[in-house]
């Protein structure tokens, strides 16, 4: 989606957003862009100080991607790393702190597999998940920062909007127990850990219905910049 005029496009540009000036600006002289696409997952990784973003659609059509690219922000840099990647549309990244790994998930309509990627390399799939969650579009995964574990919340299966929440701890899903599921919110919320909560907990927002949307919710770091490929949704950018 094009960040000026809210219209869905697969336009290969990418924008920033600073949230200083609460402002988008498509950014210039960009260094070796991506290809349009739409669908994909984007998560900031600090080991490595930049953006990654993996899979999607090419441009508006089905062809299903399995590339992984970095950002370098400081020089408006993209570098592919891999186009042999688990090709997958509406997936999720999520940052674990402990073993300091990307892991992706979801995806497709049924994938229940999860993936981590150590910021070189390939991807690994992970063997020995005992219990996988099950297969979603649009799920959202997020560090849990004092409990250095990821949490995936909600998602959707067809058409039907999940709420259902797991916890990997980096070996295994465990599904949290029935009732401890926010029963109020879309399958599209952001939820990260909040420094202003004293009891650690994982504040859910209410963020828009969970009909087709693409892009994922990124946490910005501390005066840090968010950057959009066009084809992601910026209405669900959370500074």
């Amino acid at each position: 989606m094009d960040p000026g005029t809210g219209i869905e496009t697969a336009d290969g540009n990418t924008w920033e957003y600073d949230p200083t000036t609460s402002r988008w600006q498509q950014l210039t002289a960009v260094v070796s862009p991506p290809n349009a696409r739409t669908e994909m997952a984007m998560q900031y990784f600090p080991d490595i100080g930049k953006l990654v973003m993996h899979g999607g659609r090419l441009g508006l059509n089905n062809s299903l991607l399995g590339e992984t690219w970095t950002y370098d922000g400081a020089t408006k840099t993209w570098t592919v790393i891999t186009v042999n990647g688990p090709a997958l549309t509406t997936p999720e990244l999520g940052y674990d702190s402990a073993k300091k790994v990307l892991v992706l998930v979801g995806g497709n309509g049924a994938t229940s597999e999860t993936w981590e990627w150590s910021g070189t390399g390939a991807w690994a799939k992970r063997s020995g998940v005992t219990k996988n969650v099950t297969g979603r579009d649009y799920p959202t995964l997020l560090l849990d920062t004092p409990r250095n574990r990821l949490v995936l919340f909600g998602g959707k299966a067809g058409s039907t909007v999940l709420q259902d929440t797991w916890v990997w701890n980096g070996v295994d899903w465990a599904k949290r127990r029935k009732g401890e599921d926010p029963a109020d919110v879309q399958s599209t919320s952001p939820i990260d850990s909040d420094p202003r909560l004293d009891d650690n907990r994982l504040p859910l927002a209410h963020d828009h219905s969970a009909a087709d949307v693409g892009g994922s919710a990124l946490r910005l770091p501390a005066g840090g910049t968010l950057l959009l490929p066009s084809g992601s949704d910026p209405i669900e950018a959370r500074s």
